[in-house]
C-alpha cells in the first residue's frame, strides 16, 4: 500500500510484481500471539500468513484483530485464575479509588 501511495496517480499503472513487498513475512503455528503481534506492529501489516515451520505450505491467514482478541482472552483467563488464588483474591475483590 505504501509503495502504491508513493507512486501517486501512476499507482494504477503498477503491475502486481511492482506493488508487492519483496520480503515474505510469516508466522508458523508454534509462534505465540505476542510474537505475531510484534511482527504485525513492526511491519505495519494487518494480516500474516501462517505457514508450516519450514515456510513451504500456507496453513491460513491471521489478522491483527484475531491476535488482539486472542491476547485479550488470554489476559482475561489469567485475571480469572488469579481471582481464585486465595492469597491474591484481595487485590481483585476491592475497588481502588482514584481519590
Amino acid at each position: 500500500m505504501r509503495k502504491c501511495a508513493s507512486h501517486g496517480a501512476g499507482a494504477m499503472d503498477l503491475s502486481l510484481r511492482e506493488a508487492v513487498s519483496n520480503t515474505f513475512v510469516w508466522v508458523h503455528e508454534g509462534n505465540t500471539a505476542l510474537e505475531a503481534m510484534r511482527i504485525l506492529c513492526d511491519t505495519r501489516f494487518r494480516h500474516l500468513p501462517v505457514c508450516d515451520p519450514q515456510g513451504k505450505e500456507m496453513l491460513g491467514i491471521i489478522s491483527i484483530d484475531d491476535v488482539v482478541k486472542l491476547i485479550a482472552s488470554e489476559r482475561r483467563r489469567a485475571v480469572d485464575f488469579y481471582k481464585c488464588v486465595p492469597s491474591l483474591s484481595f487485590f481483585f475483590s476491592h475497588e481502588i479509588s482514584a481519590d
